[in-house]
């Protein structure tokens, strides 16, 4: 007997009766930038998109809403890359023209020790230090004390800016502190 390579999918999922926000297997099925962006605005209309996605979306509807953004070139330059074991979003313009308009400058409310420590121990630009943590497989985040935070701008991949919190940020780096001291 002959197996087939083709299976049979559907794009059909049946709802639950409850409201659509708490339907949360439904709302994870949903895919597509644009379906996504239209249940977004539809179950946060007045709220901030980034705080809602976080809310509202599970992290692969994040990337796959940020990866189906194009570029000035008009390549997708986000996607899922195989590394070390597991899948991660990276930048990967197939154009290799592309540059600051794959980041988005966000202002992060961060650990002023947490920095000074960090510049000093690694001899680098904050800035520097935050891209490299942020550039390997996201690890486990480290807790963030009670502390004086102050605005910090950083560059982000638009995965990580709509992903990461201010939080997320912080315990990044600092687990990388923590690695490389």
């Amino acid at each position: 007997m002959n197996r087939s390579s083709v299976t049979v999918t559907s794009n059909v999922f049946i709802r639950s009766a409850i409201s659509l926000e708490a339907d949360r297997s439904f709302l994870a099925q949903i895919r597509g930038r644009k379906a996504i962006s239209v249940v977004l605005n539809h179950l946060a209309p007045n709220q901030d998109l980034k705080t809602a996605s976080r809310r509202v979306l599970t992290a692969r509807q994040i990337a796959e809403s940020a990866w189906q953004a194009p570029c000035t070139c008009g390549a997708f330059p986000e996607g899922p890359v195989r590394r070390a074991g597991g899948i991660d979003v990276q930048f990967r313009c197939p154009m290799n023209s592309c540059t600051s308009v794959n980041f988005r400058n966000r202002l992060c409310m961060l650990d002023v020790a947490l920095l000074d420590r960090a510049t000093k121990s690694l001899g680098k630009d904050i800035r520097e230090v935050v891209s490299q943590a942020l550039a390997l497989p996201m690890r486990k985040a480290f807790k963030a004390p009670q502390c004086e935070r102050r605005p910090i701008p950083i560059r982000l991949t638009l995965f990580q800016d709509n992903i990461l919190t201010d939080e997320d940020v912080e315990g990044v780096l600092r687990g990388f502190l923590e690695e490389n001291s």
